[in-house]
């Protein structure tokens, strides 16, 4: 049995993280950072929910790219502008999920303090615990930035010996000629992750081997170069490229894991329609899947207007080849479903 797991925003969301177009909300800044007075400028009503985090971050990508100036913010002003919206998103990953920073004691239990707060993540880890134990392979296909899912399956390395691979040549951030992560339950991020960063002058990519919260890379350089390093992320665009590493290589291997699949599993990712890199990848490998009349399409949302429900199982069914009542729906959340 072949199983890929695909995750969005809506499985992180009954964790506290914010949706897309609630990020915003959820920043504690009324001035400071670059993106501050640029949102101001640009965008006058940004915190009524328009433009989406994930929009922004794709204008700013797509004006950097070609070299564009909007009003008196030029490329370089651009690029300071998309590395503050990280590292602010960053915050508010470590504000309502301070436990990934909380270090194990010798005798591996959490810090009395990290009790609490762990306990607001044990459905969850409990759920994807499960999933990676059944029969066959599972493999993670996460659009999240956020390292929710990374956080599970590196504690399940040191407590089970379950090993996990972002599916590409990557190093110990501590000890940059030391390769990490290199096989073990595949978890894809196509979109990137706050926990790795990338030098820009040599492409090199890198993580934390032995744990794995998001990296502030203001305290980091690349020992190989010297280069200040950027966190890895790549927001989701109509024109996205995926001609570079690490894009490239997982651009393939979800194209390649979905065309070996039994099942899917799709938790709170809705495809939108400039997200035509995840399209195409799913595409690609639906054409060379041979299952067929067999394949399982699983979808898991919390969705109240049937309308909205119709079309997201239209979507998918048409994607994966399925009909309609085949695919099996949870429209009630996450963790609900986790929890049944």
């Amino acid at each position: 049995m072949s199983r890929v797991v695909v995750l969005g925003a809506g499985s992180s969301k009954d964790c506290g993280l914010p949706l897309g177009q609630e990020v915003f909300n959820d920043f504690e800044h009324n001035g400071g950072p670059a993106w501050y007075p640029f949102m101001n400028d640009v965008f006058f009503q940004f915190r009524s929910g328009y433009p989406t985090f994930e929009v922004v971050l794709s204008l700013i990508e797509s004006w950097i790219k070609n070299g564009q100036t909007i009003g008196h913010y030029n490329p370089s002003d651009l690029e300071n502008i998309r590395r503050s919206l990280i590292e602010s998103f960053l915050e508010i990953f470590n504000r309502i999920c301070p436990w990934i920073y909380l270090k194990l004691k010798a005798d591996h239990d959490l810090m009395p303090e990290a009790v609490v707060m762990d306990e607001n993540l044990l459905w969850y880890r409990n759920f994807f615990n499960q999933v990676i134990h059944k029969d066959g392979n599972t493999t993670f296909i996460s659009m999240n930035y956020d390292v929710l899912l990374d956080d599970v399956l590196f504690k399940m390395d040191k407590k089970d010996g379950i090993n996990f691979t972002y599916g590409f040549d990557i190093y110990d951030v501590d000890n940059q000629d030391e390769r990490c992560r290199e096989n073990g339950v595949l978890l894809l991020k196509p979109h990137g992750s706050i926990n790795l960063v990338q030098c820009p002058k040599c492409k090199r990519i890198l993580t934390f081997k032995n744990w794995s919260p998001g990296i502030q890379t203001s305290s980091y350089a690349c020992r190989s170069c010297g280069e200040g390093l950027n966190i890895l992320i790549l927001p989701p665009t109509f024109n996205k490229g995926v001609e570079d590493e690490p894009y490239a290589s997982i651009h393939k291997k979800v194209s390649e894991e979905i065309s070996k699949a039994d099942e899917i599993l799709i938790i709170g990712y809705s495809l939108p329609d400039y997200d035509l890199n995840i399209l195409q990848a799913f595409i690609e490998g639906m054409v060379k899947n041979k299952n067929g009349a067999t394949f399982k399409v699983e979808i898991v949302d919390n969705i109240n207007n049937e309308k909205e429900q119709s079309k997201i199982k239209d979507k998918y069914g048409s994607i994966f080849r399925c009909a309609v009542n085949k695919i099996i729906c949870h429209f009630e959340g996450f963790k609900k479903y986790a929890a049944g």
